[in-house]
C-alpha cells in the first residue's frame, strides 16, 4: 500500500504539469492576438477589427483556465518553475497589450476602442486572481531570487494593464504585493499595485510533501493545442461585441481534462 505521502506527492506532480500546460495554453493565444494586432492598421477598418476581436473568446477561456489551475502550495523547487513560467508568459502579454495601446487612436478612429476596452477590462480581473495565486503558493523556504523574480513579474503585469487600460480608459484592476523574502532577501513588491484577493485553487488536492522538482520542470515543455480547459463558454465576444461570431473552444481540452482525470484515477487504483 502506497502512503498518504506519496499520493499527495503524485497529486501535486499532476497538478503543476496542467499548470504548465494552461501557462502555455494562453501564451499561445497572447501571442496569435498579438500578430493580429500587429497586422491591422486603421485603414483595415471595423470588419478586420471585429475580426481580430473574435480571438479574444478563445484566450479569455485560456486564461480563465489558468486561474483554476494554478495550486494552492508548491515546493521551493516548484515555485522557480512556476515564476519563471509566468514571467515568460508575462512577457507575452506586455507584448500584447503594447501593441494595443500604441494603436488605441486607430481602433477608436474606426469605432472598436471601447470593444477593444471592453476585453482588456475583461482580462485584468482574472490575470490580477492568477498573479494573486502564484503569490500565495509561493514557501516560506523559497530562494530570495524566486521573491524578487516574483516581484518583477507582478509589477510588469500591473504596469502593461495600467497602461492599456489608460489608452481606452477602462479600469486597470488590482494586482497583489510580493512578500519580503523570509530569508531577508530584496523581494519586496511595494511598487506592485494593491492587493487583491487572493483566488481559491482546487488543483492541488493537498499542501502535503511537495512534489519532485523534476516532475515541474518536466512540464514547462508540455505541449499546448492554444487553448485552455473547457471550463468556460464563449461569452466574451457576446458581451462586449453583440454582432461578433463567437468562437468554439477546442476539442483538444478536452482530452487534457481526460488525461488528468485518469491520472488521478491510476494514483486511486494503486491504493486499493
Amino acid at each position: 500500500m502506497y502512503s498518504s505521502t506519496f499520493v499527495a506527492a503524485a497529486l501535486l506532480a499532476i497538478a503543476a504539469a496542467d499548470v504548465g500546460a494552461s501557462i502555455s495554453a494562453v501564451q499561445s493565444n497572447v501571442e496569435l492576438l498579438d500578430s493580429l494586432v500587429k497586422g491591422w492598421s486603421s485603414a483595415d477598418g471595423l470588419p478586420k477589427a471585429l475580426i481580430i476581436q473574435e480571438s479574444f473568446a478563445p484566450l479569455s477561456e485560456a486564461v480563465l483556465a489558468l486561474q483554476s489551475a494554478v495550486p494552492s502550495s508548491v515546493s521551493a523547487s516548484e515555485a522557480q518553475t512556476l515564476v519563471g513560467e509566468l514571467s515568460s508568459l508575462v512577457g507575452a502579454i506586455q507584448g500584447l497589450l503594447g501593441d494595443l495601446s500604441s494603436k488605441a487612436a486607430d481602433f477608436n478612429a474606426v469605432g472598436a476602442g471601447s470593444i477593444v476596452g471592453g476585453d482588456i477590462k475583461a482580462l485584468v480581473g482574472p490575470s490580477g486572481q492568477i498573479a494573486s495565486s502564484a503569490v500565495s503558493a509561493i514557501p516560506s523556504d523559497a530562494d530570495c531570487a524566486v521573491y524578487s523574480s516574483a516581484t518583477a513579474l507582478v509589477n510588469n503585469l500591473a504596469g502593461a494593464f495600467k497602461s492599456a487600460a489608460g489608452a481606452y480608459s477602462v479600469d486597470a484592476g488590482s494586482f497583489p504585493s510580493v512578500p519580503s523574502c523570509p530569508g531577508g532577501g530584496s523581494g519586496s513588491g511595494s511598487a506592485a499595485a494593491s492587493s487583491a484577493a487572493p483566488a481559491s485553487s482546487g488543483a492541488a488536492a493537498s499542501s502535503a510533501a511537495p512534489a519532485s522538482s523534476g516532475a515541474a520542470a518536466s512540464s514547462a515543455a508540455a505541449s499546448s493545442n492554444g487553448t485552455g480547459p473547457a471550463v468556460a463558454t464563449s461569452t466574451l465576444v457576446s458581451t462586449v461585441c453583440p454582432t461578433c461570431t463567437e468562437v468554439a473552444p477546442s476539442n483538444g481540452a478536452a482530452g487534457k481534462a481526460m488525461g488528468l482525470g485518469a491520472a488521478v484515477a491510476g494514483v486511486v487504483a494503486m491504493l486499493l
